[in-house]
């Protein structure tokens, strides 16, 4: 495990679906994207702007306004890209994972809500920040 391992499954199944939708990428065609990776049709737009949101607090994509709305809202529609620390934790988290069927890993990764996501993910994010911080010492408390 790695530093850059820090992805819940979710997240996992985000930046998936960003590069399968392509770099750039508006946010309903990854919203569509995550729904067919994970073959489920109930996943929230919402549920997936979350995700968007905190992957780009964590640096992991990178986004910009577009010019399109989507229904009554005020606020335009974003495009996405994947940036290379999202790309890196992207590909640890398939390291990590192993020969696992992706379609019914993001299936089980995609069935509860938002709060659950955002529990995995603080949960992930500390735990590596704990690896890392335990990484250099070992059993006796001296630095290795």
């Amino acid at each position: 495990m790695s530093a850059d391992d820090f992805l819940a499954p979710f997240e996992e199944l985000v930046l998936t679906a960003i590069l399968e939708a392509g770099q750039g990428a508006l946010e309903v065609r990854i919203c569509r994207k995550v729904r067919q990776l994970a073959g489920r049709k109930r996943i929230t737009f919402r549920r997936v702007q979350v995700a968007l949101r905190q992957l780009e607090n964590e640096r992991c994509v990178y986004s910009w306004p577009g010019n399109r709305h989507f229904g009554l809202g005020e606020f335009p529609l974003r495009y996405y890209r994947v940036q290379f620390r999202g790309q890196r934790a992207l590909d640890a988290a398939i390291q990590r994972r192993g020969a696992a069927s992706s379609s019914d890993y993001f299936h089980r990764a995609s069935r509860f809500g938002v709060l659950w996501d955002l529990w995995n993910a603080f949960r992930s994010r500390f735990l590596t920040d704990r690896r890392a911080w335990h990484g250099n010492i070992n059993g006796r408390g001296e630095s290795v």
